[in-house]
């Protein structure tokens, strides 16, 4: 979230939070052990959903789209490429 990534979506809350509170693109985080869960306007859901998996592939971490018609869980290979364990694949 301190990334580069902070303009693209910007924390909603806490010492990184955007000043701009009409910003479409201010995100909701919640971070725990071994989860980043992050809650995004619907008018962002598409750009949201690239940019996420965008930082999945960017360190190696699996993506679970809870807001997709059908739940896609997509987990990366030694290789790096992702495939759908479970729900949309599409």
């Amino acid at each position: 979230m301190v990334s580069g990534h902070a303009q693209t979506v910007p924390a909603l809350n806490g010492p990184y939070a955007s000043d701009d509170v009409d910003n479409p693109k201010v995100t909701d985080y919640s971070v725990g052990k071994s989860v980043i869960y992050a809650a995004f306007g619907w008018s962002q859901a598409d750009d949201a959903l690239n940019t996420m998996f965008e930082l999945a592939a960017k360190h190696g971490a699996g993506f679970f789209d809870v807001s997709g018609d059908n739940g896609g869980v997509w987990v990366p290979d030694s290789a790096g490429n992702y495939s759908c364990i479970h729900g949309d694949g599409a």
